[in-house]
């Protein structure tokens, strides 16, 4: 397991790139495709980077498809999640981005923990915490409190496992939610 807030800290104010992810790695670099950058959203969210070094730049687009999709980015360029397979590439190919590169096998698998989630920055305070191990462990006390929650399916994520696809799923603007620590 990853501990989250070893990557994601508090981050300081950093000088802004001359030129978006989307343009630099589509145009200069080649062979990617970056999903969610422009349109004036300002708000926090997760760009999808998608590469296939087989696509042929000049006539083809690189597939949003998800054998192609390689690193989740936070909009402004702090953290990466990137597959490991593409990590020491993409790494090198952002090192100008000052963002921090957090490998992972997959991202659908619940590689992802978190101790301390009051410490997350700003983006993270929307989320709704829930340990829920008290479901399947008969030595713990039941929570009917939390379980009501959970069976009306409030979004939350288990502070002591989660996958890096929730994650984005819960932070890249699918609502704000009170944080509780159980």
């Amino acid at each position: 397991m990853l501990e989250l807030s070893a990557y994601i800290g508090h981050t300081k104010q950093r000088k802004k790139p001359d030129i978006s992810l989307s343009g630099w790695l589509e145009a200069f670099v080649g062979h990617y495709y970056v999903s969610g950058e422009g349109g004036g959203n300002r708000d926090f969210h997760w760009l999808a980077v998608y590469c296939d070094p087989a696509v042929d730049d000049l006539t083809e687009a690189v597939e949003t498809a998800p054998e192609n999709l390689v690193a989740w980015v936070s909009s402004g360029y702090e953290w990466a999640f990137v597959l490991e397979r593409h990590f020491s590439i993409f790494q090198a190919h952002t090192a100008d981005y000052g963002m921090v590169h957090i490998p992972l096998s997959s991202f659908e698998q619940e590689l992802l923990q978190c101790a301390c989630p009051e410490t997350l920055p700003e983006p993270f305070s929307g989320l709704l915490w829930i340990d829920d191990s008290f479901l399947d462990d008969e030595t713990l006390p039941f929570d009917f409190q939390l379980f009501s929650l959970i069976d009306e399916g409030v979004p939350y994520l288990n502070p002591r496992h989660f996958s890096a696809a929730r994650l984005m799923a819960l932070t890249g603007g699918a609502g704000s939610w009170t944080v509780r620590h159980s």
